[in-house]
């Protein structure tokens, strides 16, 4: 027989001979010899060692069944189920399959160990939480079946954006009363901080106090936080700046004030309105400008970057500013110039505006100029809602703009008693729908509106001395109501042309006309009224439904207040 060339046996060169996680010498196969160099065998034929996983395994289990079963029983799991994987075993009697590379054949007489597979790592299966089932009493049974008729409705509305579980306690109101007194005075506006829980109301004596809402936060609601003077007539609208550290004001005395709250000294004061000034409104995008309006009509826009005089204002020295651009008789009809009763920044450039006179809303750009044109017009306007062209029906003003968070809807509280969404993209294509609710009149221009910032609900006040809150989602919006709503003795037929969606009535809040109202960063809601108080309103399920349903026993609802679906007029309370 021929003697047979020296057969080398591999060594692993993953690590190098030195490493020393590796012995000094490996012992070779039976019948094998040292081979001549490191490199004498192709790495293809190295034995893999027991436990050790393929290089491809990885790619190749993309397609294995076993990654995508989710195990139900014992029986199927890995290790009760055939593989349909051949494995190697000592005494299989076929040889390993040929190799295309020269010399393989010298290893037919080898036998490699068993090599076991591994099964891939079986992912625990993750199933979505359970659904809690929330009781639901007869006053929320009654509002859902007004949202959905005769449809089934108990699985289709997050209950946790359900506007019947606000209520407020004894503890949640503040009398409104002079500085340094106990006379009471009127609350006219509320401005919630950006970024604190704080909320600034202005009175009718010209002054600001800040007011602490959190629920377990010092002084709590019924003592204000802090009170400093600002004008020497009422205050109609404020407005905070992005970052909370200035506040503007205007007022009665036909200016507005721009005040640095941490340092409590006023800045600026800007002087060109000729009437009361209604409202002042922050540029988000560009904290730099202001935008104000006033009953002579006209639109102005502050720049707080630009020179000024220096006047010395008690204590302090300001800067007395001008307008950088203004827009005068931008809601006029004929020889009249009407009041700008509102104002909303919709981009860093434009400006949506309402007035008196009817329920139109124009937008303005601000890079053009309008103070040249004997009859200034806007880039857009809206149309009117289609019951307000009908034969028989007068125009109605709008009293409030309120912009989404999103910045798409636009929201006017108009003096026909509802409320009209528009998008901000088709304004000239006149409202979308409404909202509507039995007990929301707004008789006065002080009836104000504001949208919580998560953008779920809107809330309005009332000549009828309740608030009214609206769900915004649009789902909810009845589509084939045929009622009529009541104004002053006349039908004003608003679903026949559009879809409405229903409020709740805040009841036992306010004894007077409720005007203005803000949320704050935390969720809970401000309203004020003529009843010389502020109240705050929060969420709470079970402590709203069981003053609904637990009656006037043992006066365990004096001084408390929560929502309900249809509330009784001020002279039942």
């Amino acid at each position: 027989m021929p003697q047979m060339s020296p057969t080398p046996t591999y060594r692993d060169t993953s690590l190098p001979p030195s490493s020393p996680t590796l012995p000094p010498s490996s012992p070779a196969l039976p019948g094998s010899k040292t081979p001549s160099s490191a490199n004498a065998v192709h790495p293809f034929f190295t034995p893999r060692r027991r436990h050790a996983r393929h290089p491809l395994s990885t790619i190749s289990n993309l397609n294995n069944r076993a990654a995508r079963i989710h195990l139900l029983s014992p029986d199927e799991s890995p290790s009760n189920r055939r593989s349909k994987r051949a494995r190697f075993s000592p005494s299989a009697s076929s040889n390993p399959p040929s190799s295309p590379i020269r010399g393989a054949s010298r290893w037919a007489g080898w036998e490699p160990e068993e090599a076991v597979e591994e099964q891939p790592e079986i992912k625990e299966l993750v199933l979505p939480p359970r659904k809690k089932w929330v009781p639901v009493d007869l006053n929320r049974r009654t509002w859902m079946r007004s949202l959905y008729g005769g449809r089934e409705y108990g699985n289709c509305v997050d209950w946790s954006l359900d506007p019947l579980r606000f209520y407020s306690r004894p503890e949640d109101q503040q009398p409104i009363l002079l500085e340094n007194s106990s006379e009471q005075t009127i609350p006219f506006c509320a401005a919630a901080c950006n970024r604190s829980s704080l909320v600034a109301v202005g009175d009718e004596s010209g002054s600001v106090r800040l007011i602490e809402t959190a629920l377990d936060e010092s002084p709590g609601f019924i003592t204000p936080y802090l009170v400093f003077p600002c004008h020497d007539n009422a205050i109609f609208d404020m407005s905070w700046s992005p970052d909370d550290i200035q506040i503007a004001t205007c007022s009665g005395d036909q200016t507005c004030r721009v005040f640095d709250v941490t340092q409590r000294r006023q800045l600026n004061i800007l002087r060109h309105h000729q009437n009361s000034v209604k409202q002042i409104r922050y540029n988000i995008d560009n904290p730099s400008l202001l935008a104000s309006s006033a009953r002579d009509g006209i639109l102005n826009i502050w720049d707080l970057r630009v020179f000024g005089r220096k006047e010395s204002e008690g204590r302090d020295i300001v800067t007395v500013l001008q307008p950088v651009c203004s827009v005068p008789g931008a809601h006029q009809s004929g020889r009249k110039s009407n009041s700008v009763t509102s104002i909303a920044w919709l981009t860093e450039h434009t400006i949506a505006s309402a007035g008196e006179s009817d329920a139109v809303i124009k937008l303005w750009d601000l890079r053009s100029t309008y103070i040249r044109r004997k009859k200034p017009i806007p880039v857009e306007q809206s149309a009117l809602p289609v019951h307000h062209s009908l034969p028989g029906h007068r125009n109605f003003g709008i009293n409030s703009l309120t912009t989404s968070p999103d910045r798409q809807r636009v929201y006017a509280v108009c003096k026909d008693s509802n409320v009209y969404a528009y998008s901000t993209r088709h304004l000239q294509q006149g409202p979308r729908h409404a909202y509507s609710h039995p007990r929301l009149h707004a008789e006065t221009f002080y009836v104000k509106s504001d949208i919580s910032r998560d953008g779920c609900f809107l809330a309005t006040g009332s000549s009828d001395g309740v608030a009214i809150v609206f769900p915004t989602d649009e789902k909810l919006l009845e589509k084939g109501n045929q009622e009529t709503f009541l104004w002053k003795g006349e039908e004003i037929e608003l679903a026949r042309h559009m879809r409405v969606g229903r409020g709740v009535a805040l009841m036992r809040g306010h004894e007077k006309e409720v005007t203005d109202l803000s949320w704050t960063m935390g969720g809970e809601l401000v309203t004020l009224g003529d009843d010389y108080r502020a109240r705050c309103w929060r969420m709470g399920g079970d402590t709203a439904e069981g003053l609904r349903e637990g009656g006037e026993e043992g006066g365990r609802r004096w001084g408390w207040g929560w929502a309900d679906m249809v509330g009784r007029g001020l002279k039942d309370l």
